[in-house]
């Protein structure tokens, strides 16, 4: 086993068994510093509410909606996901399957503790093309920075 994939297991592990220490996420641009440790003990849940939003648009669009929790947490805004109110998650999530469930423990390791690059642009908002909010589209504050299948990614302007 090579060494990216070991330290993946060991960091999926971690955060299964919230046993990861205290990794400051760098701020950027004057903006507050968020620990993971914060972020993670606030949603300890997160992996399934991405999962909830976005198993349709596979690793990427995972990934993206990640990256804009990142970023609303940074700012202090709340969590903004519809998939942590969504009925029945746990069976939906049983539903997804092993794999989904380590795919999506796997992004969150990768954006929180790794600090990946922010693949939205700096996205603090995104709807489904399936269902638009329609408020987002047409308010000259916000800007559409990012489309991945069938999300739209935005940020203020």
């Amino acid at each position: 086993m090579n060494n990216s994939k070991r330290l993946c297991l060991i960091t999926v592990f971690a955060l299964i068994f919230n046993s990861c220490e205290h990794y400051p996420v760098p701020a950027f641009a004057g903006v507050k510093n968020v620990s993971v440790r914060t972020t993670l003990q606030k949603y300890p849940d997160l992996w399934k509410y991405l999962l909830a939003e976005a198993v349709g648009e596979g690793r990427v669009g995972i990934k993206a909606v990640c990256c804009v929790v990142r970023n609303r947490e940074r700012l202090g805004y709340p969590l903004g996901l519809s998939g942590a109110r969504k009925r029945n998650l746990e069976a939906f999530v049983r539903k997804c399957g092993v794999s989904w469930k380590l795919i999506a423990r796997e992004i969150v390791s990768e954006v929180f503790n790794d600090n990946c690059p922010d693949i939205t642009n700096g996205a603090l908002y995104f709807e489904s093309v399936d269902f638009p909010l329609n408020i987002i589209k047409f308010d000259m504050r916000y800007k559409r920075c990012w489309r991945y299948k069938k999300h739209i990614f935005y940020k203020e302007r």
